[in-house]
């Protein structure tokens, strides 16, 4: 091998290395509400990046990493998070990892549960109770108002009783005999004519 072989072997190796960058540390990022796990390492997009991932020490195999936004990341889903995670990341230049214990227990989330339902049911419970409230008021103001309806009725009838005792039509009296038609009557006879009428005519006297 000549020298000038030995010099691009060298040059490329620099040139390669030199495209890579130094990894921060990753982050361990868990969502007990739907049981994920995310860990993110921020890095350019042309970075070849390696992850490891271990729940307990045992190594983890069934995920894939994607790049967005200046950050590689892989998730774990649908798993019960609970014990000793760690994520290692390796680009060739640099290597980096971070542990976390996460607890995210059957107990979390029927907690968790319990209180969405019991926020749930409180929430229903008091608009029950409002609307009953609000029914019974109304109730009482309409049988209040029916009673007050009676109430008033029964005095308006009262009143005109006591007005047609207290206003006595007036009353004929006893012996009262009802008027009659007037007629005007001629006044009788005197007796001296009653009894020349009752005479037979006297004879006219014979001429001489």
């Amino acid at each position: 091998m000549n020298l000038s072989t030995i010099f691009l072997i060298i040059s490329l190796m620099i040139f390669s290395f030199g495209l890579k960058e130094p990894l921060s540390q990753p982050q361990l990022i868990e969502t007990c509400s739907n049981k994920t796990l995310i860990c993110e390492v921020k890095s350019g997009k042309n970075q070849n990046i390696k992850f490891n991932m271990f729940e307990n020490d045992k190594e983890l195999t069934n995920f894939q990493h994607v790049y967005s936004n200046g950050i590689w990341r892989v998730t774990l889903r649908e798993r019960k998070l609970l014990g000793k995670f760690s994520c290692k990341v390796d680009n060739g230049v640099s290597k980096q990892q971070t542990e976390k214990q996460i607890n995210c227990s059957e107990s979390a989330f029927h907690r968790r549960d319990m209180f969405v339902i019991l926020c749930i049911g409180g929430g229903a419970v008091f608009i029950i109770a409002l609307a009953l409230l609000i029914y019974c008021i109304r109730k009482k103001r309409r049988e209040r108002r029916e009673v007050e309806a009676q109430e008033r009725a029964l005095l308006h009838a009262r009143i005109v009783d006591d007005e047609l005792k207290n206003r006595k039509l007036p009353q004929p009296p006893i012996n009262a005999v009802p008027d009659q038609p007037h007629h005007h009557q001629m006044p009788p006879p005197p007796p001296s004519e009653l009894q020349q009428q009752a005479r037979p005519p006297l004879p006219r006297p014979r001429p001489h």
